[in-house]
């Protein structure tokens, strides 16, 4: 089951069957919005370059602005893994690699003011 996590004035989780994202009001637990991102899941959602990022059992990568209107950024399909932050602060994923098992993918920048698609890492 994954676990809430706060940013800011909201709390924003998952269902695990869903794919369902609640955002609640962290003081009063108001419902702010509910929204359908698809997907089963059991990573919890992690904050990272100032975005909410939300990886399913599938392998599919969804990205959320963080507050009180949804905003999708980015949807990445294909497979991911974990997730790790490097000390440059950029975001990868461990995806499948047809020759070498698992292959790092950076998926942003905290520099970037947008959000990039997967790249080979060289």
């Amino acid at each position: 089951m994954p676990s809430p996590i706060v940013v800011g004035d909201e709390v924003y989780f998952v269902s695990d069957k869903t794919g369902i994202v609640t955002c609640l009001d962290v003081d009063s637990g108001a419902e702010i919005w509910t929204e359908r991102i698809g997907g089963n899941f059991s990573a919890s959602p992690i904050f990272a370059d100032g975005k909410l990022w939300f990886a399913n059992r599938e392998g599919e990568v969804a990205v959320l602005r963080p507050g009180r209107k949804f905003e999708k950024l980015a949807g990445f399909p294909g497979r991911h893994g974990a997730f790790k932050i490097r000390v440059s602060r950029s975001l990868e994923s461990r995806a499948p690699s047809s020759a070498h098992g698992t292959a790092p993918r950076k998926l942003g920048r905290s520099s970037d003011s947008h959000v990039e698609g997967p790249t080979s890492r060289s």
